[in-house]
């Protein structure tokens, strides 16, 4: 992302919710699929009231060469990514959980972000995705830019045969 000079960008994540959903065809994000009763259990329900990040990493999501860090930490129940016109790497707090035996995860998150600016920008992400495997990410929201009220963005994500682990993870960039 591409900041002024003295603006700090803002992503901030309220609530991360992922549930396995076994047995069940594949549903368009916006459907019922809890209707269904096909709901396993929540392999994460994170309300972000530990300052620590105690279960996840802090991962490079992107670098754009030697300088200051982004910046992660839980204010006010939720996790904050900030980040201004000075910041050359870009962290992105990750969460690791099992998903054997799931054939589908829904993701619901609320998100918010203040003054994200894409405008020359080498790398475009203020998202939320899911990662199999370590396998590709998939974005599970759009990529938010701008300042956006809080906004629940709900998806669900068809686990790849034989996956063992998702990471649920946030980026900004």
């Amino acid at each position: 992302m591409s900041y002024r000079p003295t603006v700090k960008s803002r992503f901030a994540l309220a609530f991360a919710f992922a549930s396995a959903i076994a047995g069940c065809p594949a549903s368009p994000p916006h459907s019922r699929v809890s209707a269904q009763k096909a709901t396993v259990g929540a392999l994460l329900d994170e309300h972000f009231d530990d300052p620590g990040l105690h279960g996840w990493s802090l991962d490079v999501g992107a670098s754009t060469g030697d300088g200051p860090t982004s910046d992660v930490r839980v204010e006010g129940g939720a996790l904050r990514l900030s980040a201004d016109a000075t910041t050359r790497r870009f962290l992105s707090p990750v969460r690791t959980v099992d998903a054997a035996g799931a054939r589908l995860i829904r993701v619901s998150i609320r998100m918010h972000t203040e003054d994200v600016s894409a405008v020359r920008a080498r790398f475009v992400n203020c998202d939320a995705f899911v990662r199999f495997d370590h396998g590709p990410v998939t974005a599970v929201t759009p990529v938010f830019t701008g300042t956006v009220a809080w906004t629940a963005v709900r998806r669900v994500v068809r686990v790849p045969p034989g996956s063992r682990q998702m990471g649920i993870g946030v980026f900004l960039s």
